[in-house]
C-alpha cells in the first residue's frame, strides 16, 4: 500500500470563527506615510506581468531579445509568487477562503513556466506554451483581483497599507537579489570560459 501525503502550504490550515475574530483584533503597526495598499501594489504588478506577456507575444519569434524578455518575465513571476506566499496570503487567510486555491495555482504556473523556459523562443511549441502560461497567469490574477483583493479590504486600510509597504520593500529586495545573482552567474561564466589567458 502506498500512502500519499500532501505537505500543506502556509495558509492551508482551517480557521475557526473564534480564531478569525482574534486575528482581526490584533493591533496593527501604523503604515509608513504615503504607503499604498497591498491590493494596489499587487494589481500594479499583475499589470506589469500582463504587459510583459504582450510584449513577448508581439516580438518576432527569431528576435534575440525575446529570450531576455522571457527571463525578465520569469523573474517577475517568481518574485510575485514569493511576495504573495510570504506576505499577502498569510495576512488574508483569516478573511479569504481562496488562499489554498491560490497556492495550487502558483504551483501550476511554476510548472508551466518551467516548460516554456526549456523551449526555444522561435519554436511553434513556445508560442503555444507561452499563450497557455499567459492565460493561466491572467486567470489567477483576475481571480485574486475580483475575490481575494475585495475580501482583503475587510482587514482595514491601515493594515493593507502596512502590508503594501512590506510588499514593495520585498519586491525591490528580490529584484536586487536577482540582478546580483544574474551578474555573478555571467561573471563566473565569462571568467571560466574559453579564451581567458592564464
Amino acid at each position: 500500500m502506498v500512502e500519499i501525503r500532501h505537505v500543506p502550504d502556509p495558509g492551508d490550515e482551517a480557521l475557526t470563527p473564534g480564531e478569525i475574530a482574534a486575528e482581526q483584533e490584533q493591533p496593527q503597526p501604523a503604515p509608513p506615510p504615503g504607503a499604498r495598499r497591498a491590493d494596489e501594489v499587487l494589481f500594479e504588478h499583475h499589470q506589469l506581468m500582463r504587459r510583459l506577456f504582450e510584449e513577448i507575444e508581439a516580438m518576432p519569434p527569431e528576435d534575440p531579445e525575446r529570450r531576455d524578455m522571457m527571463r525578465l518575465l520569469a523573474g517577475e513571476l517568481q518574485i510575485h509568487e514569493h511576495v504573495e506566499d510570504e506576505i499577502f496570503y498569510p495576512e488574508v487567510r483569516p478573511v479569504s477562503e481562496d488562499v489554498p486555491v491560490a497556492h495550487a495555482e502558483h504551483q501550476q504556473l511554476a510548472d508551466m513556466l518551467a516548460v516554456v523556459l526549456r523551449l526555444s523562443p522561435s519554436s511553434p511549441d513556445f508560442e503555444t506554451q507561452l499563450r497557455n502560461l499567459h492565460a493561466a497567469m491572467d486567470h489567477h490574477a483576475s481571480s485574486e483581483e475580483s475575490s481575494m483583493f475585495v475580501e482583503a479590504r475587510r482587514l482595514g486600510d491601515a493594515r493593507l497599507r502596512e502590508m503594501g509597504a512590506r510588499i514593495e520593500e520585498m519586491l525591490d529586495h528580490e529584484r536586487t537579489a536577482l540582478a546580483r545573482k544574474t551578474w555573478r552567474d555571467v561573471k563566473i561564466r565569462l571568467l571560466e570560459g574559453p579564451g581567458i589567458d592564464q
